[in-house]
């Protein structure tokens, strides 16, 4: 069996962020100092991001990201045997997932979505979109 010496972790969340620029350095010089590499996208409304680097700093990342406040990253893991990114980028955007909307009412995304996971669909939220009035979720109804 060979071993896979690189873990890629992607996440999000929505929450409010108010100092973009502190989060954005720290995760910045914490990424570059643990030589993770990968795409860090940072919004008023939270933080989505696809990053590599060897298990150990994958770990620290993620105990940085609890003390920031990110408690809740709806992460997933996948391994390679090698670095899958070229380079780091962390950038600020208008928004972390478009959207499509002037007005994002992050908290009432953020509490239909642990509305859907407290009832068992943490399987099934596919993607999020955003109607003039209202958060859309698409729900995959196949395995």
């Amino acid at each position: 069996m060979i071993k896979s010496k690189f873990t890629i972790i992607t996440f999000y969340q929505f929450k409010k962020i108010d100092d973009i620029l502190i989060i954005k350095n720290e995760l910045a010089h914490f990424c570059k100092f643990n030589k993770i590499k990968g795409t860090l996208i940072l919004a008023e409304e939270g933080i989505n991001g696809t990053i590599a680097g060897i298990s150990e700093s994958i770990i620290k990342f993620e105990s940085l990201l609890l003390s920031l406040g990110f408690s809740n990253c709806n992460s997933k893991y996948s391994y390679s045997k090698f670095m899958p990114f070229f380079r780091l980028k962390v950038r600020n955007k208008k928004e972390i997932v478009t959207l499509r909307s002037k007005v994002v009412d992050t908290e009432n995304i953020i509490m239909f979505e642990a509305i859907l996971l407290s009832l068992g669909f943490s399987n099934c939220i596919s993607k999020y979109s955003y109607s003039k009035f209202m958060p859309i979720f698409r729900l995959k109804v196949r395995n």
